[in-house]
């Protein structure tokens, strides 16, 4: 109630391509001038139990009855090489441009979200179907590909860097 929440959580420096695995009720925050890729499950609810003086509505009993209070380790769920996380709901993984001509494969047979997130230049999604088998993204872009897609790909410049985030597969 008195806004000094702030003295309470743990302030964790970052750096551009960091990756930091905040599972539901974690209390966070944002700071200024980041700029960052997000990947979550669908939801309308934020609760906040600050605002850091931004005037905007604050939930403080909503949010205890929500926050994650015992401690979580740093490392992310799953973790190993280039897959940063696989929890019960997503898994993330990074990829780095190949080269224009060396196509990097995209997962098939499930549905998909490309999060274009560094490098220069225009990538190439492609895959073998008739209908539109080409778009180009470039860094900031996020592209979901359906399930049905036959044998999608990334042409990507060298210095391109994007994340591969996908569903868990309950079939297979």
């Amino acid at each position: 109630q008195d806004d000094t929440v702030e003295n309470l959580v743990r302030r964790i420096p970052v750096a551009a391509g960091d990756f930091h695995y905040l599972p539901a009720g974690l209390v966070h925050a944002i700071g200024p001038g980041l700029v960052i890729a997000e990947v979550q499950t669908p939801s309308d609810t934020t609760y906040r139990v600050t605002d850091w003086g931004r005037g905007r509505e604050i939930h403080v009993e909503r949010s205890l009855q929500c926050i994650r209070f015992a401690l979580t380790g740093d490392e992310p769920p799953g973790a190993e090489g280039d897959r940063l996380l696989v929890t019960d709901y997503f898994s993330v993984s990074k990829a780095t441009g190949l080269g224009a001509d060396r196509p990097k494969p995209l997962p098939a047979g499930q549905c998909t979200a490309i999060m274009f997130v560094g490098g220069q230049g225009n990538s190439t999604l492609c895959h073998e179907g008739r209908t539109e088998p080409q778009m180009t993204a470039r860094p900031g872009d996020t592209v979901l590909l359906p399930a049905a897609l036959k044998h999608p790909t990334v042409l990507a410049q060298e210095d391109c860097m994007f994340l591969i985030i996908t569903l868990p597969n309950k079939n297979r």
